[in-house]
């Protein structure tokens, strides 16, 4: 599952990431802009200019979104839209 989402942000998503397969697209959409479905993500890299990232998130007050690091999957949250 964590490759097949953190893969096609790669310049080839069939190989590792490495400083030869650089990540390439920074956000995914899968559907409209913002992060609204199964498949969309963003990736966040070391250099500076891609530390941060900001992206539309849209849901109702009262829903809770969680969201995983592709490539470090231990690595998870959740938003609580208030």
């Amino acid at each position: 599952m964590c490759e097949s989402e953190a893969t096609p942000h790669l310049k080839n998503p069939k190989a590792p990431p490495d400083d030869n397969n650089p990540i390439v697209r920074w956000v995914l959409n899968k559907g409209q802009d913002g992060l609204d479905t199964v498949g969309d993500s963003i990736a966040i890299g070391p250099d500076p200019k891609h530390k941060k990232i900001s992206v539309k998130v849209s849901a109702a007050p009262g829903t809770t979104l969680y969201f995983i690091c592709a490539v470090h999957p231990w690595m998870q949250g959740k938003i609580v839209v208030k």
